[in-house]
């Protein structure tokens, strides 16, 4: 484990949102004493591996987009879909169609899974916020509490509002950060091509294997196109922290 000193660094909004979303989070926050889990108070919070402090910059993936579709690795998608996502590869890096992100399009979740972009991390008790730089939109949050999914993600029938990311819940194993995730919204793609999977689920793990090297590893299960869960491993290498750009689009979607 590669530990050292937690100096929180960003804007007034983050700060905010961070302290929002800890005074929010399950009682495991405020937990009786030996009880709590690592991340749940901020006391605990000087113990935590040093994700901090840094822009996390993925390795031999390239920042183009159309670049990136040029070499990517597809998905375990069944053989009616990897059509589909073929057709749609194909007609985006021919010019008859947009990037997804074009036109203030988020990239969202599970994009944000399997694309790599550059990462920040930042810890609040309860909660962990990361920050992806995205070419496109800017900045994309996502926030990531403790406790446990709403039971009404799991309800097809339940009515209720889901953000671009998803629902986010974070808990630490050992000294891996572990980011469980499901309920992303209906209008963002699961691949190219490939529509939402309403049964969309994600784990990803972050470790550093040494003070300037992270690995995350996410494993994405789409039962409704995917033969079986798709694993995509990225390394990253610690760079300088950067001051959060807000998002290009003014009415990006939450």
């Amino acid at each position: 484990m590669f530990i050292r000193p937690i100096r929180l660094r960003s804007t007034l909004a983050v700060v905010a949102a961070l302290a929002c979303c800890a005074a929010l989070a399950p009682a495991q926050a405020q937990a009786r004493p030996g009880s709590e889990r690592p991340g749940d108070t901020w006391a605990s919070l000087a113990a935590l591996p040093d994700l901090l402090n840094a822009q996390w910059l993925p390795q031999d993936v390239p920042a183009d987009e159309k670049a990136f579709m040029r070499t990517m690795a597809y998905p375990p998608l069944k053989p009616e879909f990897l059509a589909d996502a073929k057709d749609a590869v194909a007609a985006i890096l021919a010019g008859r169609e947009e990037l997804p992100t074009a036109h203030c399009g988020r990239a969202g979740m599970p994009r944000l899974a399997w694309r790599a972009y550059p990462l920040q991390f930042m810890y609040a008790a309860g909660a962990v916020m990361i920050q992806n730089s995205v070419a496109e939109t800017g900045t994309e949050m996502r926030l990531a509490s403790n406790g446990d999914h709403p039971a009404a993600l799991r309800d097809p029938d339940a009515i209720v509002i889901r953000q671009a990311n998803g629902d986010a819940r974070f808990v630490w194993e050992d000294d891996i950060l572990v980011v469980d995730t499901i309920g992303a919204r209906e209008e963002i793609d699961t691949f190219y091509g490939v529509p939402n999977d309403p049964d969309l689920h994600m784990v990803e793990r972050y470790r550093l294997l040494d003070a300037d090297t992270l690995e995350r590893v996410s494993v994405i299960a789409a039962p409704t196109y995917f033969t079986a869960p798709w694993t995509v491993r990225t390394l990253y290498k610690r760079g300088p922290a950067q001051t959060l750009a807000t998002a290009y689009c003014k009415d990006l979607p939450i």
